[in-house]
């Protein structure tokens, strides 16, 4: 685990570029808890992408949005990924929220922070072992236009019920909270990246343009 990263990442979470003592030492009590108790889980599995109707395919599985057609334009081929910190991160925050809602809110971005770099983690090893040079950053449902009724077609594809014990709501939200799903595309040819902002879309023309609060210090809109 690089600390340094996970540090940065938390700083970014909780909005700030230092931690003053009382939030240096929430983080410090927030991340050992859950260190100690999350059981980080992460598959990839990779799929050839056909195009119907201008729209990619994942198998039987079509992709909607333009966002996610931009991204894939040119690839031959997607992996699919999934990463989870798992129920016991869950109870872990559960826990902290009981205690000391303080030590909540910031045990809420250290996780967040955790799953993030477990996402990184996973999209390195992706990168060393597909037989392709060129691969996207991930795209995951809810990012731009592709909508999160997409997850549980991921999940199934990823068999992510089983292999990670990730499930998804009826309104397509993911269970355990701090997991991620998402799609890289893979090419031998260089391909357009369509994540521009710090969240890994391009701003413009997002729905959550005006209010999302990862926009601030985006070099490009």
């Amino acid at each position: 685990m690089n600390t340094e990263a996970l540090w940065a990442e938390i700083r970014r979470n909780m909005g700030c570029h230092t931690l003053d003592s009382q939030s240096q030492r929430l983080t410090e009590q927030a991340l050992a808890h859950l260190q100690a108790q999350a059981a980080p889980k992460r598959l990839w599995r990779m799929f050839p992408i056909t195009w119907q109707d201008h729209a990619p395919l994942l198998g039987a599985t079509p992709l909607e949005g333009q966002d996610i057609r931009k991204h894939l334009q040119g690839c031959e081929a997607a992996v699919i990924m999934g990463a989870t910190l798992s129920f016991s991160a869950e109870t872990a925050l559960r826990r902290m929220a009981a205690e000391d809602m303080a030590l909540a809110v910031v045990a809420d971005a250290v996780a967040a922070a955790m799953v993030e770099q477990l996402c990184e983690e996973t999209e390195q090893e992706i990168r060393s072992h597909v037989p392709y040079p060129f691969v996207t950053q991930r795209f995951s449902p809810g990012y731009g236009d592709l909508p999160l009724h997409t997850q549980p077609a991921l999940l199934r594809m990823l068999d992510a019920g089983r292999t990670l014990g990730i499930t998804a709501t009826a309104q397509h939200i993911l269970l355990p909270q701090k997991s991620v799903t998402a799609v890289l595309g893979c090419s031998h040819s260089p391909v357009q990246d369509a994540r521009k902002g710090i969240c890994g879309v391009n701003c413009k023309g997002c729905p959550q343009e005006d209010t999302c609060p990862s926009r601030c210090g985006t070099a490009e809109n």
